[in-house]
């Protein structure tokens, strides 16, 4: 037909998520295609898609480096949905993390949820458990979250939680919207074997393929205090596994996401994380056709200065029909 163009099926676009912030970490929106350079795998790519995306960003007012300021405002009814799992680690080490955590999230849900987004809520330690699929109801969510207690149960779990975090993927592939994954522990889990780190390995990549970001919630900086017992800190031995990079930046540097550590206000963390997945770019570029389907390096860089650009670290183009 006159006017139409034709496109071969095999045609294979690689997505890229880029946030972009100025030194006082406010979201850049206005920048220009032109001012990027992408390079993967090595080579320079051309731009082929280049779209700002932005969500009610006129609900925050100044940020710093931990917070943003909030306000409540009427949400126009054609607002773009988000998608977002909140993965909520027991963060069994003392009983009052759990209780602030589980007020925080529940009150995030309360306050910053807006009418087109589609939230997940699911808790772990050994097990993974969905608590609550996608879903738009926001009362059903904050009951479940507000009806969840607390199991002392076996807290090696990362034989379970890889593989859930590759599936969690490989949903995401058939989602209308990008996802994201808020997830909030005690910030001390990883690999602890070649077997474990296989098993990483694979779900950060799944994750990377399918332009999954993670926005890690360390509760490590909570301290609480209930009658008759002393304020609880960091559990003995902590600094140890901190240096040894048992922390969430295993999950969010990979994938273009955030880590905000060891706050002692964790709500405040929630509506920053709010304000991350409020606006943010998508790239993408064609392979060649005979280019390999491989892991490749990624690399963006902005020539306007004092910009700041986060993204994953690695792409690779997966064939949806797979």
């Amino acid at each position: 037909m006159a006017g139409q163009q034709r496109f071969d099926a095999r045609v294979r676009l690689v997505e890229v998520t880029l946030h972009a912030s100025d030194r006082g970490g406010n979201h850049v929106t206005d920048l220009r295609a032109e001012e990027l350079t992408l390079r993967a795998g090595g080579r320079q790519r051309d731009l082929r898609l280049f779209e700002p995306r932005a969500v009610a960003l006129e609900r925050f007012g100044e940020i710093r480096p931990l917070r943003a300021d909030y306000e409540e405002i009427e949400i126009p009814a054609d607002t773009p949905p988000r998608y977002y799992v909140i993965l909520f680690h027991q963060l069994q080490y003392e009983f009052g993390f759990f209780q602030v955590a589980q007020a925080a999230a529940a009150d995030f849900i309360r306050k910053h949820m807006l009418p087109g987004d589609r939230v997940s809520f699911v808790c772990f330690d050994k097990y993974v458990d969905l608590e609550i699929d996608f879903t738009g109801d926001k009362q059903a969510i904050i009951d479940a979250i507000e009806n969840l207690r607390f199991k002392f149960r076996n807290v090696d779990m990362v034989d379970r939680f890889y593989p859930y975090l590759g599936g969690l993927a490989r949903r995401a592939a058939d989602l209308p919207h990008k996802m994201s994954v808020i997830l909030v522990a005690a910030g001390m889990f990883g690999p602890r074997g070649q077997g474990d780190f296989s098993d990483y390995e694979r779900a950060i990549a799944a994750l990377q393929a399918a332009d999954v970001r993670v926005f890690g919630v360390d509760a490590r900086g909570l301290s609480f205090k209930e009658p008759g017992t002393k304020v609880a800190m960091l559990p003995p031995g902590a600094a140890d596994l901190v240096k040894q990079g048992f922390n969430l930046g295993l999950y969010s540097e990979p994938t273009g996401g955030r880590f905000f550590r060891y706050h002692n206000n964790i709500e405040s963390l929630f509506t920053r994380v709010d304000y991350e997945m409020s606006a943010y770019y998508v790239l993408g570029f064609y392979l060649d056709e005979d280019e390999e389907e491989r892991e490749m390096d990624l690399d963006i860089e902005c020539s306007r200065p004092g910009v700041r650009l986060r993204y994953k670290d690695k792409v690779k183009w997966t064939d949806p029909e797979r």
